[in-house]
C-alpha cells in the first residue's frame, strides 16, 4: 500500500469563520471542478479559507479532526457527472475503487457509526436561491461512494460531535469541467461559470448564518 505523504493543513483553515473544500485532480482528469471553484470562492474573502482535500482514502476524517474549534459553515464542494446537486444523505460505506495513490479503501465502512447520516443544512432555501439564479440545482440523497462521500460523513459526523450542531455543513455536487449545460447563456461549466455558481452559492450561505 502506497502511503500519502503528511500534508499540513493551511493555518487559516484552522481558523476561518467559513471553510470551503474541494478535491485535486483525479481519475485522468487534469482540472478538478470542485478545486476551481473553490478558489474562487475565498478569492478577498477575508473570513473565507480554502482547502484542498486529497483524493486518498482516510484523508478526509484526518484533515476534519484538526479543525477543533467549530466554523460557522464548510461547504464542501465535489466533482460528478450529472446535474448540479446538494447532498442530503451521507452514507457509511466506500466503493472499492483506487484514491489517486492506487490503494483501495481499507475498510468497506468510513468509520464505526450509524449507516446514514443526514444533512441539516436548509438545502431547500439553498436550491432554490440557486435556481431563482439561474443554477439548476436539485437536491439528493445519493452522495455516492468516493472520497466525495467520505469527507461529507466525516463533516456530519464532526458536527454532532465535537462541534455541537453549530456549522452549517453542505456538500455540492458540480458537474465536471468542460461539460456542455442547458443554459444559452451559459453554455459549458468553465472558470466563468464556476466563479459565478460560486458567489452565488456563498451569498446564500451567508444569508443562511445571518
Amino acid at each position: 500500500m502506497r502511503q500519502s505523504p503528511v500534508q499540513a493543513m493551511p493555518a487559516n483553515v484552522l481558523s476561518a469563520p467559513i471553510v470551503v473544500s474541494g478535491f485535486g485532480s483525479y481519475g485522468g482528469r487534469v482540472r478538478n471542478a470542485s478545486l476551481c471553484m473553490g478558489r474562487s470562492m475565498v478569492t478577498g474573502q477575508s473570513d473565507t479559507a480554502f482547502v484542498e482535500m486529497p483524493v486518498v482514502w482516510g484523508m478526509p476524517g484526518t484533515w476534519v479532526a484538526r479543525r477543533t474549534l467549530p466554523p460557522r459553515a464548510w461547504i464542501a464542494l465535489g466533482e460528478a457527472e450529472g446535474a448540479l446537486r446538494l447532498e442530503a444523505v451521507a452514507c457509511n460505506r466506500r466503493s472499492a475503487h483506487p484514491d489517486t495513490l492506487g490503494n483501495l479503501p481499507p475498510a468497506m465502512d468510513i468509520m464505526p457509526g450509524p449507516r446514514h447520516m443526514l444533512c441539516t443544512a436548509p438545502l431547500p432555501r439553498i436550491t432554490a436561491a440557486l435556481i431563482s439564479a439561474g443554477f439548476p440545482a436539485s437536491i439528493s440523497d445519493n452522495a455516492g461512494g468516493y472520497l466525495c462521500n467520505e469527507l461529507f460523513y466525516h463533516l456530519i459526523t464532526r458536527n454532532t460531535t465535537a462541534w455541537q450542531h453549530q456549522t452549517l455543513v453542505l456538500f455540492v455536487h458540480i458537474p465536471p469541467f468542460g461539460t456542455a449545460t442547458s443554459q444559452a447563456d451559459r453554455p459549458v461549466i468553465d472558470t466563468s461559470y464556476l466563479a459565478s455558481l460560486g458567489e452565488t452559492l456563498l451569498t446564500t450561505v451567508r444569508q443562511c448564518l445571518s
